[in-house]
C-alpha cells in the first residue's frame, strides 16, 4: 500500500470545495446514494446524494435536487455505525472513525478525509484504485487462480473485522443491478474492498455479533458464487430446500456438508479459512 499519510494529506488538498470545483470533476460511477468523481491518478470524490444547487459535470451531467440542505448527520443519512456509547454515527463522525481505525488497517483504504462543498460536508475523498475491474469479470478463471483471489479477499476481510470494520454487503442480492462490485481486482489479480464508508459497511467500537455474522454471510457467499459460478439467488427464494439446491448446482463440485456450513447465517470466519485452504491443497495435486 502506498504511504498512508502522503495519500492523507493529498487527499485534504480537497476536502474543501465549492460547487464550481466540482462541475470540473469527471463522474465516473454512479450508486444508489453517492456519485464518485475523479480528482486525479490518486484521488476520488465520493459525494452523497443529497438534495444541493444544480452542478453540472464535466460530462454534461446535470445534478437536479429540490432545495438546499446544509447537513448530512440527520437520522435519514445516518450510517450503520456507533460510538462506544451505542450512539448512531453520521457519514461524518465514520469517516472520523475509519481515519483513527486507518492506523492499525494495512491491507486495505479505509475513506482518506471528510469533504464540504461550499462549507458543508457532503462527502469523502477516497483511493483511487486502478484498474477497478469488478470480480465477476474473473470468474472464467480456473479454480486454482479463483481460490488464490479468494484467499487473498479472506486475509484482507480478516484485518477488517478484527478491528471492528464489518463489510456486510459482498454477495448478490434479489433486488440489486450490480453484482459484487464492492470487490474489485488488478491485472496482477489482487483484490481491492471498497465502498467501505456508507451503508455497505458498520464501523463499531467494539466486536458486534449481528454485523460480524451479517459480514461472514456475505463473504461466504461470494466465496460460493465466484468458486462455482453460481449466484445465490435461489438461496433466497422461498421455498427453499438445500438438497434440492444442493443436487441441482453442486453436486459432484464440493462436499454436501460444506454448502450446508457455507450457506449458514451465522458461520463463523475460521471455517470459510478451512474450506478454501482445503480446496487450495486440493487443487495442488
Amino acid at each position: 500500500m502506498k504511504n498512508i499519510d502522503v495519500l492523507r494529506n493529498e487527499a485534504m488538498h480537497f476536502s474543501n470545495l465549492n460547487s464550481n470545483q466540482v462541475s470540473k470533476l469527471k463522474i465516473i460511477g454512479k450508486g444508489t446514494d453517492a456519485n464518485v468523481y475523479r480528482i486525479n491518478k490518486n484521488l476520488l470524490l465520493k459525494l452523497y446524494k443529497l438534495p444541493q444547487s444544480n452542478i453540472k459535470s464535466s460530462n454534461d451531467e446535470i445534478i437536479k435536487t429540490d432545495k438546499p440542505q446544509k447537513f448530512i448527520n440527520t437520522f435519514k443519512f445516518q450510517s450503520r455505525c456507533y460510538n462506544e456509547e451505542g450512539l448512531r454515527l453520521g457519514y461524518k463522525d465514520l469517516i472520523e472513525m475509519a481515519n483513527i481505525k486507518q492506523e492499525k488497517i494495512n491491507l486495505t483504504y479505509l475513506p482518506l478525509a471528510p469533504c464540504y462543498i461550499d462549507n458543508s460536508f457532503r462527502g469523502c475523498i477516497l483511493k483511487n484504485c486502478r484498474p477497478n475491474i469488478p470480480i465477476d469479470f474473473f470468474k472464467f478463471l480456473p479454480e486454482r487462480k479463483k481460490l488464490i483471489i479468494i484467499q487473498k479477499i479472506l486475509m484482507k476481510f480478516k484485518e477488517l473485522i478484527a478491528n471492528n470494520i464489518y463489510p456486510y454487503d459482498l454477495y448478490n442480492k434479489i433486488d440489486s443491478d450490480h453484482q459484487h462490485n464492492n470487490i474489485i481486482i488488478d491485472f496482477k489479480l489482487e483484490p481491492t474492498i471498497i465502498d467501505l464508508d456508507g451503508k455497505s459497511t458498520a464501523y463499531t467500537e467494539s466486536f458486534n455479533e449481528t454485523y460480524y455474522y451479517d459480514s461472514t454471510f456475505g463473504i461466504s457467499c461470494l466465496t460460493l458464487e465466484f468458486l462455482f459460478n453460481q449466484d445465490m439467488i435461489d438461496f433466497f427464494d422461498e421455498p427453499f430446500e438445500l438438497k434440492d439446491y444442493y443436487q441441482d448446482f453442486y453436486k459432484g463440485k464440493i462436499d454436501y456438508e460444506d454448502v450446508d456450513k457455507l450457506i449458514n447465517t451465522n458461520i463463523e470466519f475460521e471455517y470459510i479459512e478451512e474450506f478454501i485452504n482445503k480446496r487450495i491443497k486440493k487443487n495442488r495435486y
